[in-house]
């Protein structure tokens, strides 16, 4: 989490793969949608068990990111994927191996 929270602060910082880090939680993910990360286009968290649909849902602010995987994230739900309805350059998605969607 708090890793994350440091990387969130890098203003140039266009794509990130954290996937398969497992101690990543909802608050490190959270962190990614305060400023400056809006600008993330690239988002790869898969494997991050930890996150939830809460996690999911706080990244409706990044209305730059144009490819998510969250592949394996295995709690993340219906709730969640529904959420990134809210954004809106979003052009790549892989939610394989999400078993509650």
């Amino acid at each position: 989490g708090e890793g994350v929270r440091e990387l969130s602060r890098l203003p140039a910082l266009a794509a990130l793969d954290i996937s398969g880090c497992h101690l990543v939680t909802d608050a490190g993910v959270r962190a990614l949608a305060l400023p400056p990360s809006p600008r993330l286009a690239a988002l790869d968290i898969s494997g991050c068990h930890r996150v939830t649909d809460d996690g999911v849902e706080a990244l409706g602010g990044l209305s730059a990111l144009t490819a998510f995987n969250l592949a394996s994230c295995t709690q993340v739900t219906d709730r969640g994927v529904g959420a990134l309805g809210r954004l809106p350059a979003l052009a790549s998605l892989s939610i394989a191996g999400c078993h509650q969607v």
